[in-house]
This record gives C-alpha cells, structure tokens and sequence, in this order.
C-alpha cells in the first residue's frame, strides 16, 4: 500500500499509528513511486463520490461473475 500523503508517512514512521505500522512503514515508502511528490494532506472525497465509486466497483465485480 503506497502512501498517499506525507502527513500519513510522518505518522506510520512516527509511530503514531501504531508499533505494527512502523513495521510496515519502509515498506510502504518502497512502494510509493515518488514520495516528494506526494501531497501534504490527501484531499478528502464527498460521501456522494464515494457511494459512486464503490457502486462501480460493486456493478464491475457483478459483471465479471
């Protein structure tokens, strides 16, 4: 799982998370193609966006069965 902003790596290798996330922290960092390019704080989506987006998905796996 990449990270998605640099307040969300600050707190994983902080600590902040929890001892299990700074485990998994380095390699998270790994995964994250650009690290300096990632936004201070991710923006936050509406609910409407989000009902939409998991209905999508929810109407891609149906169709797949």
């Amino acid at each position: 799982m990449p990270f998605k902003s640099k307040a969300q790596m600050k707190a994983a290798f902080g600590g902040y998370l929890g001892k299990e996330m700074k485990d998994k922290a380095q390699g998270w960092a790994d995964e994250t193609p650009n690290p300096k390019g990632l936004p201070e704080h991710k923006s936050k989506q509406s609910k409407g966006k989000k009902a939409l987006d998991g209905l999508k998905k929810f109407k891609s796996k149906k169709e797949e069965e």
